[in-house]
C-alpha cells in the first residue's frame, strides 16, 4: 500500500517577493482561484496582515534591543561607580574604568547591530505604504514627524554615540584627576 504524503499548503497570492515567501497555513489560506474584486480584497487583507505582522515583529525587536542595551550600560555604570569608590575597591582603579568603558562601547555596537534589522523592517513597512498596497501610513508619518524638528537629534544611535564620547572623556578625566 502506498501512503500519500500530506499536500503542501498553498502559497498566498501576492506579487511581492517577501509576501511570496510566506506560506499560508490551511486555516488562513487564500484560495488562488478568487477572481475580480475579491482578489483585490484578498490581496489588501494579505498586505494588511503582513504589515501588522512586520510592525509587531519590529516593535518586539526594538524592545529587545533596548533591554539588551540598557542591561550592558547599567553594568558599565555600576562598574564605573565601584571603581571610583575608593581604596576598598577589589579591582585596580584603571582596570575598572577601562572595563566600564569597554562594556559601554560593546553595548553601543550591539545596539547598532540590532538597529540594522529594525531599519530593514521599517524600510519594508514604508515600501508597503508607498506602493499603495495598504491604506496605512504609520511608518511614513512617524519618520516625517521624528526627523523634521531637530536635525542634530536624528536618532538614538547619535545620542548614544555622543553620550559615549562624553562618558569616555569623563572616565579618563576622573581616572587621571583622582588616581593619576
Amino acid at each position: 500500500m502506498k501512503t500519500r504524503s500530506k499536500p503542501k499548503p498553498k502559497r498566498m497570492v501576492a506579487s511581492d517577493p517577501i509576501a511570496d515567501s510566506i506560506t499560508a497555513s490551511p486555516a488562513n489560506s487564500i484560495p488562488s482561484a478568487v477572481a475580480g474584486s475579491e482578489t483585490v480584497a484578498s490581496d489588501t487583507a494579505l498586505y494588511r496582515e503582513l504589515y501588522f505582522t512586520i510592525w509587531k515583529a519590529e516593535h518586539d525587536h526594538t524592545k529587545t534591543r533596548w533591554t539588551v542595551t540598557t542591561f550592558f550600560i547599567g553594568i558599565s555604570f555600576a562598574l564605573f561607580g565601584v571603581s571610583i569608590r575608593g581604596e576598598k575597591s577589589i579591582v585596580p582603579f584603571w582596570v575598572g574604568i577601562i572595563a566600564a568603558l569597554v562594556i559601554y562601547w560593546f553595548a553601543f555596537v550591539v545596539f547598532l547591530r540590532f538597529n540594522e534589522y529594525t531599519r530593514l523592517m521599517r524600510a519594508y513597512l514604508r515600501q508597503l505604504e508607498d506602493s499603495g498596497k495598504i491604506a496605512l501610513s504609520f511608518q511614513s508619518q512617524t519618520d516625517e514627524k521624528m526627523r523634521g524638528k531637530r536635525k542634530w537629534l536624528r536618532s538614538a544611535s547619535t545620542l548614544l554615540f555622543t553620550f559615549g564620547v562624553l562618558y569616555t572623556a569623563l572616565g579618563l578625566v576622573v581616572g587621571y584627576w583622582f588616581r593619576g
